[in-house]
C-alpha cells in the first residue's frame, strides 16, 4: 500500500512525498483519523492528505516543524494517481495462510 501526494509550497517549490504503511497506521490511530480506505470519503480529506504528507516527511527526517508550522508553508497538496498503488502483500514466512472454508 502506497500513496504519493504532490506538494507545492508557498515559495513555488514542488515535491512528491510517498505515504507508506507506517504513515497510514499512524493516521488511523489519531483522534481525528479514520480507516485508511475511507480517507477519500472522509469529512476531512484535505486534513488527511496534509497530515499524512507531514507525517511522512517528519518520519523520514525531511521536516522538523510541527504540523501547523509546516502547513503554513504549503500552498497545495494533491494525490498523484499515476504513482499511487494499493497492493496486498504476499504471505510472509511465519504467517499462517487462511484455510478455505
Amino acid at each position: 500500500m502506497k500513496s504519493v501526494f504532490d506538494i507545492e509550497y508557498a515559495d513555488g517549490t514542488r515535491m512528491s512525498v510517498s505515504i507508506g504503511i507506517a504513515d497510514f497506521s499512524a493516521w488511523e490511530r489519531q483522534p481525528d483519523g479514520c480507516a485508511s480506505n475511507q480517507i477519500d470519503t472522509s469529512s476531512r480529506p484535505l486534513y488527511a492528505m496534509t497530515w499524512l504528507s507531514w507525517h511522512s516527511l517528519v518520519r523520514r527526517g525531511d521536516v522538523a516543524a510541527s504540523y501547523e508550522e509546516w502547513l503554513n508553508t504549503v500552498e497545495s497538496v494533491a494525490p498523484n494517481e499515476k504513482k499511487t498503488t494499493l497492493t496486498i502483500p504476499p504471505a510472509t514466512p511465519g504467517r499462517r495462510k487462511r484455510q478455505p472454508a
